[in-house]
């Protein structure tokens, strides 16, 4: 799940992982490594005084989460550099799962690469979505499967 920092711990974050838990997806949040970090390198916040050696480590950390995981959500209730980098990495690795859709039989289950959940019409969805990704318009359309039409 690739999101804004400033969203590491808000309701519909949480709505987001509950809704894709439920649909049997394991979620991998990628801010408890790097709080994982900012403890061992003494730092409360990285954002706030940025420290080389630490943005490396998070940077190649998210990266390898990026790389190893099967399915990427991107959620973008703002801009954010770091996301839509995390989002051009996913499309570049071709990341895929069998999407869990609980109404559909086994069979039927449809693959995405990524799935965004932005209200923002950007050329970067643009280009994501000719591959058969999906956007949806905020966390309540995801949850109710409708997917943003353009």
């Amino acid at each position: 799940m690739a999101h804004p920092y400033n969203k590491k711990s808000t309701p519909n974050k949480y709505k987001i992982k509950r809704i894709l838990k439920e649909r049997g997806v394991e979620v991998i949040d990628p801010f408890i490594g790097e709080f994982k970090l900012m403890r061992e390198h003494g730092i409360k916040d990285y954002y706030d005084k940025p420290d080389y050696k630490v943005a490396r480590e998070m940077w190649v950390k998210d990266l390898a989460q990026i790389r190893d995981c099967n399915m990427i959500l991107v959620w973008l209730p703002h801009d954010s550099i770091g996301t839509a980098a995390e989002l051009m990495y996913a499309l570049e690795w071709q990341k895929r799962i069998r999407y869990q859709d609980k109404e559909l039989p086994s069979d039927e289950r449809r693959a995405f690469l990524i799935q965004i959940i932005a209200a923002k019409k950007h050329p970067l969805f643009a280009y994501a979505l000719q591959f058969g990704n999906q956007q949806f318009e905020s966390v309540s359309d995801f949850e109710k499967m409708n997917v943003m039409r353009w």
